[in-house]
């Protein structure tokens, strides 16, 4: 949570994406859209995505699984 009636996600494998909103839904929409411009970044320069070890959820998080089409 991030306090104030908002709520917080995170891409537990792709580090730099963080996203605040209102609900459920404006996080997920926010993190998918920021998700998919940091992957394009990475494949339009060539570069190998930084993938991380997702760390298992915090105290508090809850775990979403997203498909994602790139």
């Amino acid at each position: 949570k991030a306090g104030d009636g908002q709520l917080s996600g995170r891409v537990a494998n792709l580090d730099g994406i963080v996203i605040n909103g209102a609900s459920e839904r404006d996080v997920l929409k926010a993190i998918v859209r920021q998700f998919k411009a940091a992957v394009q970044k990475y494949s339009d320069t060539n570069e190998e995505v930084p993938w991380l070890d997702a760390p298992a959820p915090e105290a508090g998080e809850f775990e979403r699984f997203i498909p994602v089409h790139l």
